[in-house]
């Protein structure tokens, strides 16, 4: 009956607790067609129950894998399977293609290692993208620990065509982390810029796609574990967000209803205030510094 000459059915299973043979058609024009079948192979009609099997969506999430190109806003991962987000994706004048993410996410914080990053998990070694290729060290400052103006590493693309060049993933709103098969990309027209009460929006692997309101634009920050070193000039903004977004892409919107993105930065830290309980506000190292920090290294950085 299921025959390469008919898509007349699209599911077919056993209902045991009714004892029939539930059938979905692809549409009740095809009811007519399948009894037919039925009764020309002496299969007894009263043991099924055909029904329209309704409309069927594959769906795509950040975390999943996503090829042949990559985007930003996806989940990476290094070996220990500590997953992330890819933040931005780059072309530079000394490398090539290339892309942003923490280097909190990498075995060694603020400090070049080499490691190896794969996209979605590194249990296939398919999977690989990148391999770290900056990661400057830390100056000296006030903190003996040391100083940087970015939660950043910068991986060079392996091999060079899988970067999906001046693209963030885009989901089906915000709070969700399924991307839109009918408009699956946020074009990158160029770096953005903020201020204390602007809105700007992330795009984590764990979270999706999240907004917020800036409240502060240049936070030195340290993190409370011994022995860090302090993030001069960090933003600070509402948005939610959880662990496996660090590295994500920080932008600002334009247009409607056609939206482009300008880069503003990467969220690196969730912070939740003791004096605002309930409150969830994300870190963010701002693009303009992380260039101060790369150029050197990276040469010319371009973002679309």
């Amino acid at each position: 009956m299921w025959s390469s000459e008919s898509n007349s059915l699209i599911w077919m299973d056993v209902n045991e607790r009714e004892n029939v043979i539930d059938v979905g058609l692809r549409s009740e024009a095809e009811r007519g067609l399948v009894l037919a079948r039925v009764l020309a192979a002496g299969v007894d009609t009263g043991a099924l129950r055909l029904a329209a099997g309704g409309s069927f969506v594959r769906t795509l999430d950040l975390k999943d894998k996503i090829r042949p190109f990559v985007p930003a806003g996806v989940r990476i991962e290094y070996a220990s399977k500590k997953g992330c987000t890819l933040g931005i994706n780059t072309y530079t004048s000394a490398f090539g293609l290339g892309f942003f993410t923490n280097s909190h996410c990498t075995p060694g914080f603020l400090a070049l290692d080499g490691s190896t990053m794969y996209q979605n998990v590194s249990s296939d070694p398919a999977n690989i993208v990148g391999v770290e290729y900056v990661d400057p060290p830390v100056f000296s400052c006030i903190n003996p620990n040391g100083c940087r103006m970015s939660d950043a590493a910068w991986f060079r693309y392996d091999p060079s065509w899988l970067a999906d060049f001046g693209t963030i993933a885009r989901t089906t709103g915000f709070g969700s982390t399924t991307i839109d098969l009918w408009n699956p990309r946020i074009q990158v027209t160029g770096t953005g810029f903020f201020y204390q009460g602007s809105t700007v929006n992330m795009m984590g692997s764990t979270t999706g796609w999240r907004d917020g309101v800036v409240e502060r634009t240049c936070y030195d920050f340290t993190h409370p574990a011994p022995g860090s070193p302090t993030l001069n000039c960090q933003g600070v903004a509402s948005y939610f967000n959880d662990f496996g977004d660090s590295g994500a892409p920080v932008f600002t919107l334009e247009g409607s209803p056609t939206v482009t993105a300008q880069i503003v930065g990467i969220h690196h830290t969730r912070w939740t205030p003791d004096s605002l309980p309930g409150v969830v506000l994300g870190i963010f190292s701002e693009w303009n510094l992380m260039l101060m920090e790369f150029l050197g290294n990276l040469g010319s950085v371009d973002v679309n």
